[in-house]
């Protein structure tokens, strides 16, 4: 089983038994990259540089859960 950028994280069935609300997985992993970034008070990237480094953590993130196992 693959994760996949655009997939839902916890997704919520509209009206139309749509799955396409909710934050993406890629969209979680970022928000909890830039969480754990922001935590560290020696940090010092302002946030152009904040909200990049944690989109780039999160791509890096999924790509390594695609990685087969050995």
């Amino acid at each position: 089983m693959s994760t996949e950028a655009n997939d839902r994280m916890h997704p919520i069935a509209d009206n139309v038994l749509r799955w396409d609300k909710g934050l993406t997985k890629r969209e979680y992993f970022a928000a909890m990259a830039m969480q754990g970034i922001c935590a560290n008070t020696n940090q010092r990237l302002g946030p152009r540089e904040l909200a990049e480094t944690a989109v780039k953590i999160a791509d890096h993130l999924i790509q390594q859960l695609n990685q087969k196992q050995p």
